[in-house]
C-alpha cells in the first residue's frame, strides 16, 4: 500500500506503522518485506526504513517488526526511492523469520520494471558479465551486464538511428549493479575478492545473485542512477 503501483508512494508525507520481516541491515537503515505480499506484481512488498545510525534492539535480519514512521521520497541518481522516515518505534513482534527471494526474470521486459520490485528481496539467475570495476574499493560496485559485456551503441551504429535506440534500450535492460549496500568509502577489506584476485573486467559470474534491490547513483556519475 505504502509503495503503491507507480514511481512515487501515494502516502508520501503520512503516518503509517508497517509490519514485516527485516531481510538485510546497512549502515543506514534496513529493509522491510511484508511475510505474505499483497498477490499485485505491480506494488512492491517491500521498503527501505531510514534510521541513520541511530540503533535498534529488534533490528537484525529474522526478525519481524512493527515501524512507526512517516512515509517519503528519497531524491538518488535522478529518481527516487519509497522509504519510511522519523521512525519514532520499532516493536519486535517474533524472531527467526525467513522471506523467500522472488525469482524474476532479467534482463526486464521494460527499462524500469525494477521498479516493481523496489526493496525486495530476490533471486536473479546468470550468468553475468563484469563490465568494469573501477569502483570496486571505493564504492564497493561492480558493474554487471545480464549474459555478454555491453557495448557502446555509436560504436555500432550511427547515432539517431532506430539502432541505435534499440541498442540503448538492450543495454539499460540488462544493465545491474552489485553493490555492498554500504555508505561507507576506502574501506579497507574489499569486497567481492575472489580467491585473492580481483574481479576483472570481462569475468563471467554463473550461478543466481540473491539480494535486495535498490536504486541509486552509479560509480562516480550521480546522474543517472541504476538498479543495484
Amino acid at each position: 500500500t505504502v509503495q503503491g503501483s507507480g514511481a512515487s508512494s501515494p502516502l508520501v508525507g503520512q503516518a503509517v506503522i508497517v509490519p514485516g520481516v527485516i531481510t538485510r541491515v546497512n549502515n543506514n537503515g534496513f529493509y522491510l518485506q511484508d511475510a505474505t505480499g499483497d498477490g499485485n506484481p505491480a506494488t512492491s512488498d517491500a521498503l527501505f526504513v531510514f534510521t541513520g545510525s541511530t540503533p535498534y534492539a529488534a533490528v537484525a535480519v529474522g526478525n519481524a517488526v512493527q515501524v512507526s514512521g512517516t512515509v517519503a521520497e528519497f531524491a538518488t541518481g535522478g529518481s527516487t526511492v519509497t522509504q519510511l522516515t522519523n521512525v519514532s518505534a520499532i516493536v519486535l513482534t517474533g524472531t527467526n523469520q525467513t522471506i523467500a527471494p522472488t525469482p524474476i526474470v532479467f534482463p526486464t521486459a521494460n527499462e524500469g520494471d525494477l521498479e516493481k520490485i523496489e526493496g525486495m528481496l530476490v533471486r536473479i539467475q546468470g550468468p553475468f558479465t563484469i563490465g568494469q570495476n573501477a569502483y570496486q574499493a571505493r564504492y564497493g560496485q561492480l558493474s554487471l551486464a545480464a549474459g555478454g559485456r555491453l557495448e557502446n551503441p555509436t560504436n555500432r551504429y550511427r547515432p539517431g538511428t532506430p539502432e541505435i535506440a534499440a541498442l540503448e534500450s538492450s543495454n539499460a535492460r540488462r544493465r545491474l549493479i552489485l553493490d555492498d549496500g554500504s555508505s561507507l568509502q576506502n574501506m579497507s577489506v574489499m569486497p567481492y575478492l575472489g580467491a585473492g584476485a580481483l574481479p576483472r573486467a570481462g569475468d563471467q559470474l554463473s550461478g543466481a545473485l540473491i539480494g535486495v534491490v535498490d536504486y541509486g547513483p552509479r560509480t562516480q556519475n550521480a546522474t543517472p542512477g541504476d538498479y543495484r
